[in-house]
């Protein structure tokens, strides 16, 4: 995956990491690997300026030049904007992408990082919430995917949806909006998945699951029974330990 920055001052996409910015509580850091493992998938990707917005359940205002203001587009500067005109071929000279909008249903909006991206081919771009990391109830982010191994480079945005009304809502341009993740093109085909009845056959199970997959299932499991001793953490022991292997 490779990241261009167009906005001098975007922030760099960074990886994400386990914690989920320092979110997670201290016991599932330590043990849940399942929850670390996804908080640590992707980038972390920020909004590219400080954005105040507000929300009347119709419109949405941001705060501009120390005024409220109906939003449709923003744009960066002219400046910015004159300083690419003059490094672009002469067919790009005038193209603007805006980097906070409107869209068609009232409270959802759309913000650009300032950077492009694209990936190797048979990968797609997964624009996502911040895993395990909920840090706002004003709003709410979409998911997306794009196919950015042909639709290259893509400029990197997010949407999301403002809940709150008459309340202001601060993205702070050092704070991640969203995490980026990148997904094979197989994974987004539909597929027949089939699913066994195992209680529907006395043979079935017997048919189905081999001497291995008893094993396996034993492993992932947790006995409710109190009394027996289980040690806690073991199936991150043995993933980490695997990881070290690879």
């Amino acid at each position: 995956m490779q990241f261009y920055k167009i906005f001098p001052e975007a922030i760099t996409p960074m990886k994400a990491e386990k914690s989920a910015l320092g979110s997670l509580p201290t016991a599932g850091f330590q043990y849940c690997e399942p929850v670390r493992t996804a908080s640590s998938h992707g980038w972390l990707v920020f909004p590219p300026k400080d954005i105040v917005l507000k929300f009347d359940g119709k419109e949405v205002f941001t705060h501009v030049n120390g005024e409220w203001e109906a939003l449709s587009h923003l744009y960066f500067d002219d400046d910015f904007w004159q300083q690419w005109d003059d490094m672009v071929p002469e067919s790009i000279r005038g193209i603007r992408v805006p980097y906070l909008s409107t869209t068609f249903y009232p409270g959802l909006i759309q913000i650009w990082s300032g950077l492009l991206v694209e990936t190797e081919s048979g990968y797609s771009s997964h624009v996502r919430p911040i895993a395990n990391y909920f840090r706002s109830s004003s709003y709410v982010t979409y998911e997306g995917i794009v196919r950015t191994d042909t639709h290259k480079p893509w400029p990197l945005f997010g949407n999301i949806r403002l809940t709150a009304t008459d309340h202001i809502i601060k993205l702070d341009k050092h704070v991640p909006l969203f995490q980026l993740q990148k997904v094979q093109n197989e994974c987004l085909k539909d597929t027949e998945t089939i699913c066994h009845d195992l209680m529907s056959d006395p043979n079935m199970l017997g048919n189905r699951f081999t001497e291995d997959m008893w094993k396996g299932f034993s492993g992932t499991v947790r006995d409710a029974d109190a009394t027996q001793p289980r040690r806690v953490g073991e199936y991150a022991a043995i993933v980490r330990k695997e990881s070290k292997r690879d």
